[in-house]
């Protein structure tokens, strides 16, 4: 571990103060002469002359790759390894590096009101099936309270996000990206005040399902067709071994990857044609284990950096630094970093986590977390698929104009909707339902008019018409 000499200010709030220092991880040369023009670059973090903390220099994302190469390397340096092993956590490591490519991971952030609102063809109960938050949002640990409404959410989300500190770890900390993280903030505040607490194997499965899909369905005998699927990978992944790197990235993980198709038909290996659906569920079954080994490679790459630690860091706490690098129970022996590598909606509180590493009271709440995303995401796709077989259905029959026009009314409604709180222009109580109707004035101004149901008439909305369009744009675009 290389550590400059230069000192630069580093805020930390009104009551401490710190400084920073640039630092570089390098490899062994003789142990590792392949790896030799890569340095991994760290922040050495003094706060307040009593604590240091080791940040990644390049961002979290940066160093969850290097860290990931790096402790491959590490881990497959070892006499006890032999070359087959070495492909097989080759695989495994490109395995994991698959997954955002996939249908299986998840992607979705909810940063728009337009992706928390049901449209009227998806809603099981048109009246009241309006949007995809979860029913226990916003309750207390002992069920008392009624479910947050979008509006409710995203005022208690700006609270939080007014008085969120700005934490030097986050190379994406703009003031752009942070409002993004409205509904992430407002579901931890929902949170807080209703945490879940977990065995350490629910952990894991929880931490699982919201990373990955395995929605596929089973096959029969899911063991024979894991080994099946598996012993084919390993024939096609020797195949394509002399592929160049473009050539490779294309059979394997690319936007054309025939991957699940050649493995379903290849021929001369046991168990004949297979199923496409299964071969899909053995490789998603495969790439959540990619998960895990992902992790030990980050762990071997921690432990490295930690042993190769001088004087200079006197003040570094190991027990903080494995918090940070290491796997860790709560998150179901996932590292920090590979969680934050993978979800942007949960940055508000592993920034908090970050910021606090052994602070346990926090874990509950991630947990919470993570329960809301994956209710909000089996609700997104249930209300979409419902849109599409509906729309199919109507096609063609003499009702279908009718509905057209009826979804185009009710769609124009929602907008208004967006348009007043995005202004914010909200009832005392946020749970109140609010009609809207609107005007155009004279001077191209879109003045929107709201009705409560219990408070009756509220001040209108006013935006001129490059206001309304800068909104709508924003929305669509996030």
């Amino acid at each position: 571990m290389e550590i400059g000499n230069a000192q630069k200010p580093v805020p930390f709030g009104e009551r401490l103060s710190g400084c920073s220092q640039e630092c570089g991880w390098r490899a062994d040369l003789q142990l590792f002469p392949e790896l030799a023009a890569f340095v991994v670059p760290f922040q050495l973090v003094s706060i307040a002359n009593i604590q240091q903390r080791l940040w990644p220099a390049s961002g979290m994302s940066d160093y969850s790759v290097y860290s990931r190469r790096f402790g491959f390397e590490i881990l497959t340096s070892t006499p006890a390894i032999s070359a087959d092993d070495r492909e097989d956590f080759e695989l495994m490591l490109k395995l994991n590096q698959r997954m955002p490519q996939t249908k299986a991971h998840l992607k979705r952030q909810f940063s728009s009101i337009t992706e928390l609102k049901i449209r009227p063809s998806g809603r099981i109960d048109r009246q009241n099936d309006k949007n995809i938050l979860p029913a226990n949002l916003g309750l207390k640990a002992d069920g008392r309270g009624r479910k947050w409404s979008i509006d409710q959410l995203l005022e208690e989300g700006d609270k939080l996000l007014e008085s969120a500190p700005h934490v030097p770890v986050q190379s994406e900390e703009t003031d752009d990206f942070r409002g993004q993280l409205r509904t992430a903030y407002g579901l931890m505040a929902a949170a807080e005040v209703n945490p879940l607490r977990l065995s350490a194997a629910k952990v894991k499965q929880l931490v699982r399902m919201a990373l990955l899909d395995m929605s596929p369905e089973i096959p029969p005998h899911p063991r024979q067709t894991e080994w099946f699927v598996t012993a084919r990978l390993r024939a096609l992944w020797n195949a394509h071994l002399g592929d160049s790197d473009s050539k490779f990235r294309n059979w394997f993980q690319g936007s054309r990857s025939n991957l699940v198709k050649a493995l379903a038909n290849l021929h001369g290996h046991q168990g004949g044609r297979l199923e496409r659906e299964h071969v899909e569920w053995a490789l998603l079954k495969l790439t959540g284990q990619g998960l895990w080994f992902a992790a030990n490679c980050q762990h071997q790459f921690a432990a490295a950096v930690w042993a190769t630690i001088s004087p200079q860091f006197h003040q570094l706490d190991r027990v903080d630094f494995e918090q940070l690098y290491f796997p860790q129970p709560y998150l179901g022996g996932l590292t920090l970093p590979l969680i934050w590598e993978r979800s942007h909606f949960l940055r508000p509180i592993l920034t908090r986590i970050w910021s606090e590493p052994a602070n346990r009271k926090l874990r509950p709440i991630l947990w919470r977390m993570l329960d809301y995303y994956v209710q909000m995401v089996g609700a997104r796709r249930l209300a979409d698929c419902r849109s599409k077989d509906r729309a199919k259905a109507a096609s063609g029959s003499p009702a279908a104009a009718r509905q057209d026009q009826g979804s185009a009314t009710a769609e124009f409604e929602d907008w208004l909707e967006i348009l007043a709180v995005r202004s914010g222009m909200r009832c005392q109580n946020g749970r109140c339902r609010i009609n809207y109707d609107h005007e155009f004035a004279a001077d191209e101004t879109l003045v929107i008019h709201r009705f409560c149901r219990q408070h009756g008439a509220l001040p209108p909305v006013c935006l001129t018409i490059r206001q309304a369009g800068k909104i709508i744009r924003e929305e669509r675009e996030r």
